[in-house]
């Protein structure tokens, strides 16, 4: 009967130590979860206005509308299309062939 009494007394004891834990841990979430929705807040504002100053200094800078030059400026632009049909040129002279033009005969 003893050894039943003890046994009880370590289940409690390990319950109500592990819903402290698990109480403790649903804070720490809940904290973090809420940290991380304030630095998601500020990353998309961040991220707004880098996008309204890259398109006020080049503006400023060309006095020409940066929606007019996007698809050379953007990896996504122009020369990024090339890359994703499957051309993997940079655009660069090493690209190029060197050799003389055949000639025709």
């Amino acid at each position: 009967m003893e050894q039943k009494d003890q046994t009880i007394k370590k289940l409690v004891y390990a319950n109500t130590t592990l819903r402290s834990d698990l109480q403790r841990e649903i804070d720490r979430f809940t904290q973090l979860e809420a940290k991380f929705r304030e630095v998601l807040i500020k990353y998309n504002i961040k991220v707004k206005e880098n996008s309204r100053n890259q398109q006020t200094l080049f503006e400023t800078a060309t006095g020409a509308q940066i929606s007019n030059f996007e698809s050379f400026i953007d990896d996504k632009g122009e020369f990024g299309k090339r890359k994703e049909d499957g051309n993997d040129s940079d655009g660069s002279l090493n690209d190029y062939n060197r050799s003389p033009p055949k000639k025709r005969v």
